[in-house]
């Protein structure tokens, strides 16, 4: 009998340190949509997206000619007159107003999903999976909030632009998907009588810059479950991985499902993957989350 635990993992982290090494690549860049590929579309890339300086603008990421699509983590980078506005959690932690519009209405944990904020590299990290569903047809998969700078420049093209690395973009085999992105931003237009009001109300939700933030990251201790995996006792045998056991408590469940997309998705940090290399294809990616749900699924 199958025993699957249900935990959902919709959660958001802001991170102010350096990005990490992401080895992203892209099919390339075009102004049209390429048929026979998964077109990965940001707002302004196809039609205008307009918006005035000190507006708020939600920006969406578009998959269009999708067949079919389990996993896709996407890499912004966004002009320096941009910034994504934050907000409070239930908890009230800040967090980047992120709206991932995907969704395969799965409630057993399966679907994951996660936004890590780079402030100070003008970054957003986006992260969606889902382990055992797919997702068919053109689709939003997430809508950003960001605000526009005072000072933007009329008529100028803030660019928003998207990367994203091949084994991170598969179908529900876990197969890699062809992709091609066609980049985006927000086009600053001239401030009219009927807009001030609005944009006066639009400046007074959040703080005018997003570097205001950085305090409340997590500190870097977020690594101390490391510890627990380092021997005791003895200095010639060394400690057995266990593949899977992400937290290092000895035991593999969906907490080291959660622990592992974590951790792929940019927010820990860790000096031995050994348990997180769950496929053993020596690469730590959204493919070992999958493997891995599956597993503690059975």
């Amino acid at each position: 009998m199958k025993k699957i635990f249900g935990i959902i993992l919709c959660a958001v982290m802001i991170i102010a340190a350096a990005v990490p090494a992401y080895a992203a690549v892209r099919s390339f860049i075009a102004a049209d949509l390429v048929d026979g590929k998964l077109n990965i579309v940001v707002d302004g890339g196809l039609e205008k997206l307009e918006a005035c300086a000190g507006d708020t603008v939600d920006v969406q990421i578009t998959f269009k000619k999708n067949k079919t699509i389990s996993s896709a983590k996407i890499l912004l980078t966004f002009d320096k007159n941009l910034s994504v506005v934050t907000e409070k959690d239930k908890n009230e932690n800040i967090v980047p107003k992120v709206k991932f519009d995907i969704d395969t209405k799965q409630t057993d944990g399966s679907e994951q999903t996660w936004a890590t904020l780079y402030a100070d590299k003008n970054q957003l990290l986006l992260n969606w999976l889902t382990a055992l569903g797919e997702v068919k047809g053109d689709v939003v998969y997430a809508t950003v909030t960001f605000k526009v700078s005072d000072k933007a420049e009329v008529g100028k093209l803030l660019a928003v632009t998207a990367e994203a690395d091949a084994e991170d973009i598969y179908d529900k085999d876990v197969k890699n998907t062809a992709f091609n992105i066609v980049d985006g931003g927000v086009t600053v237009i001239e401030k009219t009588v009927e807009t001030d009001t609005e944009t006066d109300n639009g400046t007074d939700t959040e703080p005018g810059t997003d570097t205001d933030i950085t305090t409340d990251t997590e500190p870097t201790s977020d690594t101390e479950p490391e510890s627990d995996t380092e021997p005791i006792g003895t200095d010639t045998e060394p400690k057995e991985v266990l593949k899977g056991d992400c937290d290092g408590n000895g035991e593999v469940n969906n907490k080291d499902v959660v622990t592992l997309f974590r951790y792929v998705s940019g927010n820990d940090k860790v000096e031995d993957e050994s348990a997180y290399d769950f496929n053993g294809d020596k690469e730590v990616n959204n493919k070992d989350v999958v493997e891995l749900f599956r597993y503690v699924s059975q």
